[in-house]
């Protein structure tokens, strides 16, 4: 595990007085290794038994197969101060698109109570309960979309739509359709957020020569939703889908940063490709060193957002990060020890790279295939 991760589990067991620390520390470290979009956060408890008491939790998603595909569902675990002895508490944390769907071990607050953690003695341990519930969910998904649509139905999760018996059952959905040229380039963001939002999309390659196929004024790269939007400049698309599938902050001081902090990545990117396209064989050097004002700023903001094991704005993922992880991702192959005096960042990216939507995608051969950028540089 990254050391700023170990640094903030064990700030936190120490500050909470936990009563087994070796073990506490072990079986975080284990569960994180396996599901990495957990990341720990010390706060106050938020469930009505332990008001007041501050204590470590985990947050973020478990990657959970249902009928073939594969769905994030946002959870919050908290470790009581008497684990191993007590079993954590873990509820599901619906985004504002969900709602908790209750089962025998989910309950109208989404309180998680498998067989495992039922039965929960000393030699049980963290890793084997998420894999638990992790198998319950691939059978039972905990939650649905409030309002079934097209357009919902990309979301990362399950979409019910009522059937004739009153069951709730899958709501089908046709895939958008992503129009770029076959490299990374501006579009590898939206491709980033897609995949790790689960939203299923086909990649259609466009030429130039002819407009084909034809696109709204002509620009790349496009989307053409399952809804029959037609959007076109990237900043537009990460945007539409970020509105959609609550990746836009949680308020609207959220929301203003994410707007400031993806200008500042873009400019960093149109900096690049200047040099890329312009000057590369001559500027390539003191361009890398140009950068450092910005892996600054951002190592700056990754520390005040849970001491650099968050993300760059809140506490859940945004478009912004998917456009921050492609550029420096980018800077990374143009000069690999470019982060070398930014640990932050560089825990950032590879904590990024870890989730599973985004890592299955660059195992993809698309991805494998595609170049960086159109002129044989990367």
């Amino acid at each position: 595990m990254a050391q700023v991760g170990t640094k903030v589990i064990d700030d936190a067991l120490v500050k909470a007085q936990y009563m087994d620390l070796n073990t506490c520390k072990g079986h975080v470290r284990d569960a994180m290794a396996v599901y990495t979009d957990l990341r720990p956060r010390f706060g106050k408890q938020i469930f009505t038994n332990n008001q007041g008491i501050d204590l470590l939790n985990l947050e973020g998603c478990l990657p959970v197969k249902y009928k073939g595909a594969q769905y994030n569902i946002p959870i919050s675990l908290c470790l009581p101060r008497e684990y191993p002895t007590t079993v954590p508490v873990l509820y599901v944390k619906p985004t504002s698109g969900m709602e908790i769907k209750q089962s025998q071990y989910v309950d109208g607050t989404g309180r998680v109570q498998v067989p495992d953690m039922l039965d929960w003695n000393v030699k049980r341990n963290l890793t084997d309960m998420l894999k638990s519930v992790v198998q319950e969910f691939g059978e039972n998904v905990p939650v649905y979309s409030k309002v079934p649509s097209p357009l919902q139905a990309a979301r990362p999760h399950p979409q019910p739509v009522q059937g004739a018996a009153g069951v709730n059952q899958s709501f089908p959905v046709a895939p958008h359709k992503y129009i770029y040229y076959p490299m990374r380039g501006r579009g590898e963001a939206v491709r980033l957020l897609l995949s790790d939002m689960n939203i299923p999309y086909t990649e259609v390659p466009y030429s130039k020569k002819n407009n084909s196929p034809a696109v709204p004024f002509g620009r790349v790269p496009c989307l053409s939703t399952s809804g029959g939007i037609f959007l076109t400049e990237p900043g537009a698309i990460l945007r539409h889908l970020a509105r959609e599938n609550n990746l836009y902050g949680s308020s609207i001081q959220d929301a203003a940063k994410i707007d400031m902090i993806n200008e500042i990545v873009e400019q960093r990117r149109r900096k690049y490709l200047t040099m890329i396209y312009g000057n590369y064989d001559t500027g390539r050097d003191s361009y890398v060193e140009s950068c450092r004002e910005d892996w600054v700023a951002f190592e700056i903001m990754l520390e005040a957002n849970n001491g650099g094991f968050g993300f760059i704005v809140g506490e859940q993922i945004s478009f912004a990060d998917y456009d921050l992880l492609d550029v420096i991702d980018t800077h990374v192959v143009l000069a690999p020890d470019c982060l070398r005096d930014f640990p932050l960042l560089a825990v950032y990216r590879k904590r990024l790279l870890a989730r599973p939507g985004i890592a299955a995608y660059r195992e993809s051969a698309g991805f494998k295939k595609r170049p960086i950028n159109g002129n044989g540089k990367q």
